[in-house]
């Protein structure tokens, strides 16, 4: 007599393919998070650097045009939007020949980003001198 010895089973079990699945796709998801979560901060820095650039030029305009009086401008660049106050910051000195007087200016700068409305503020003293 002869007797049959049971074969081996060969694959995977549908337990085991479920499970494999679930983990890929669980890696594949935590993956994708990461991903996007860089983007979205390099986007958020890349638009913090533009308001940058832009508050800092805005800064230097009014050292560059010396405005000397008190008041208030604002506009748009690169779809953000700025204002630009300038204040008195003490009394006019006078030297001989030459008037100076300090300027405190304040530079905002908002925009819309991914996370809600961000903003950025610079201060600055400035001198004006007429000559």
């Amino acid at each position: 007599m002869s007797t049959k010895r049971p074969r081996k089973q060969r694959g995977f079990t549908l337990i085991e393919v479920v499970a494999a699945f679930l983990l890929a796709s669980f890696g594949l998801l935590l993956v994708y998070e990461i991903w996007n979560g860089a983007i979205s901060r390099s986007i958020l820095t890349n638009q913090r650097e533009d308001a940058l650039a832009i508050a800092q030029s805005l800064v230097d305009e009014q050292r560059v045009l010396r405005v000397n009086s008190a008041g208030t401008t604002s506009g748009t660049a690169n779809q953000m939007n700025w204002t630009v106050t300038r204040q008195e910051y003490g009394p006019p000195s006078t030297v001989p020949g030459i008037e100076w007087r300090p300027m405190k200016i304040d530079v905002e700068v908002k925009w819309n980003a991914l996370v809600g409305q961000q903003s950025i503020s610079l201060e600055r003293i400035v001198l004006v001198i007429n000559v």
